[in-house]
């Protein structure tokens, strides 16, 4: 919880720019995704890096995972449904581990978000 309240007042104080000039004028998301996905050739070993990071017990291992899980969904690739459910599990694990009650709920919440994206194939009793 700390961290998010310096984190705003830094922000606050310092502007949006963090002091990093790639950051200045960044390319988007979906660009950067593209590009790192290209460079591998697939999304396949992002995946598999993913599960690696997720089976583990450490909390920044699963941070990782999300990020990657990221380029995947912001690629926009056939993997985006898979790779959101996939991500709304692991932002439910980070949730659980969570010490501060508002980046809980934050978690919790975008969580759902992910699942309601994403269709429920294959998932009994879900629609």
């Amino acid at each position: 919880m700390h961290g998010l309240c310096v984190r705003d007042i830094l922000r606050r104080y310092k502007g949006w720019y963090d002091g990093n000039p790639t950051m200045l004028f960044p390319s988007t998301r979906a660009e950067i995704a593209s590009e790192v996905i290209a460079l591998i050739g697939d999304v396949a070993p992002l995946l598999n890096r993913v599960e690696l990071l997720a089976s583990g017990d450490d909390p920044s291992g699963w941070q990782r995972a999300l990020h990657l899980l990221d380029l995947v969904i912001f690629e926009g690739g056939p993997q985006v449904d898979r790779a959101r459910r996939r991500k709304a599990d692991l932002l439910d694990k980070r949730a659980q581990f969570e010490p501060s009650f508002v980046a809980q709920n934050v978690l919790k919440s975008a969580a759902a978000i992910e699942r309601q994206r994403s269709p429920a194939k294959g998932r009994p009793g879900v629609r």
